[in-house]
């Protein structure tokens, strides 16, 4: 026997299927929000804790919580729901729709938990650093006054710890809840406590020695994009005005070149006009002429193409890449 609709339609999200979600969506649109009769939870709510993210965007592209955020019987919203399972897309995507109604909301619940708190709870580091870049209070106390914090200290959220501290500084550790308690005196076991107390020194020792440290809660969006993985490091002078490849082999091939050696200063800038090599030989390489581009699929099968491919040399690698860059700058000019 076929089960009716609203059911198909909720063991369809459960499961992740869209396209039964869209099927059934479309042909019974009354049944978008299917409210569960035993919890309250809508199918939003269950896209969400899930982690169904193409769902989730689904249904609210349908117009799910248009006019306000539903809450289940235990007030939780699909925001709070999302962070429990710590899905950071899902958690992302739900901000962006629910940013000021959802990101400090409290639920009901006996401890009435903001999403900071769940997070902290589950130890879900990346999904409480989305949440501080939004603009979340990291001061908000729940129904007996425990800070995230409190909360990391009492379930042993080790990874949380460090960005609560960066973003609350001293001011958060020292925070007292109902009973008087600082979230130090909550540790769950020495390891934590030992944990809270090598972060808290390395921040105070941070703002005695007056080092500027960008705050989590505004975060500093970087302007260029790194390869390798490294840091982020500014253009040299003398790369900063190549805008060609004839530019850039003219600056390598001339006597007493250099270029720095640290890979984590190769950066290529978002507009792909600036160049940064990084290799201690890459003088080297260009004496002997001009780095040989990675070879074609069809003559290399391993390389595929890929300047990332281990059988080409790092050196020759880093300028490909580089010069490849520069390349599709110039192209983009001519198009123009």
């Amino acid at each position: 026997m076929i089960p009716e609709p609203r059911i198909r339609l909720r063991e369809a999200i459960v499961q992740g299927k869209l396209g039964v979600v869209r099927r059934i969506l479309k042909r019974w649109p009354d049944l978008l929000e299917n409210i569960d009769s035993t919890n309250g939870w809508s199918s939003l709510h269950y896209a969400a804790f899930y982690g169904r993210y193409l769902i989730c965007r689904h249904l609210i592209q349908l117009g799910h919580d248009a006019t306000a955020m539903l809450k289940t019987y235990d007030g939780d919203t699909c925001i709070h729901l999302a962070i429990t399972k710590g899905d950071e897309q899902t958690v992302h995507l739900l901000l962006q729709h629910f940013l000021e109604e959802g990101l400090n909301l409290r639920s009901s619940s006996a401890r009435r938990w903001a999403p900071i708190h769940i997070a902290c709870r589950s130890n879900h580091s990346r999904c409480l650093a989305l949440l501080l870049q939004c603009g979340a209070d990291v001061t908000l106390e729940d129904e007996e006054g425990n800070t995230g914090l409190h909360v990391a200290m009492e379930y042993g959220a080790i990874q949380c710890l460090p960005i609560l501290l960066q973003c609350g500084g001293a001011t958060l550790a020292d925070e007292q809840n109902q009973m008087g308690i600082v979230a130090r005196q909550v540790g769950n076991c020495d390891e934590t406590i030992k944990k809270f107390d090598q972060f808290a020194a390395e921040i105070r020792k941070g703002v005695s020695s007056g080092s500027s440290t960008v705050p989590i809660g505004t975060p500093d969006i970087a302007a260029s994009k790194t390869f390798l993985g490294g840091n982020n490091g500014p253009l040299s002078p003398e790369l900063r005005g190549r805008r060609s490849i004839k530019d850039l082999n003219d600056y390598l091939s001339a006597p007493g070149a250099i270029v720095d050696a640290s890979p984590r200063a190769t950066t290529v800038a978002v507009d792909a006009a600036s160049v940064s090599a990084a290799s201690t030989a890459a003088s080297e390489a260009v004496a002997i002429g001009p780095p040989t581009l990675p070879r074609s699929r069809e003559s290399n099968s391993n390389s595929m193409g890929d300047p990332e491919s281990p059988s080409i040399p790092s050196t020759s690698r880093l300028l490909n890449v580089a010069i490849t860059k520069v390349r599709r700058g110039e192209d983009s000019t001519a198009a123009r």
